[in-house]
């Protein structure tokens, strides 16, 4: 998973806890895509279609998934990430930072950076 596709499930989640029990709509805002390329847009609508068992309903000019769809997806994809992956990641993130006292808020801090 890259790191565009971990911001927006955080982004996500976010949104869902302040939010999601409210929507009277699924449309997703297209700034939430800001800093995506068509390209990027598409490989993952792509993989979306391909894992939701509905890879003929991919076309690569509608973009255009619900939100709580991409919730599931995204979910998916975050529970694919090895732990191996996970420790690489947060051993890469430690050595960036520095902190005074070993504390179990490193790794809240670490997930809420990604």
């Amino acid at each position: 998973m890259n790191e565009k596709e971990i911001k927006l499930a955080i982004e996500f989640l976010h949104m869902a806890s302040d939010e999601f029990g409210n929507h009277g709509c699924n449309d997703v805002e297209e700034k939430l895509w800001d800093g995506w390329t068509k390209e990027e847009r598409q490989k993952f609508v792509k993989e979306f279609h391909e894992n939701n068992g509905d890879p003929e309903e991919y076309t690569p000019d509608f973009l255009h998934i619900p939100d709580f769809a991409i919730m599931d997806f995204l979910a998916y994809k975050l529970k694919s990430i090895s732990q191996k992956e996970l420790l690489l990641a947060y051993t890469k993130w430690l050595s960036t930072q520095t902190f005074d006292t070993f504390s179990s808020s490193m790794v809240d801090c670490f997930l809420n950076n990604l």
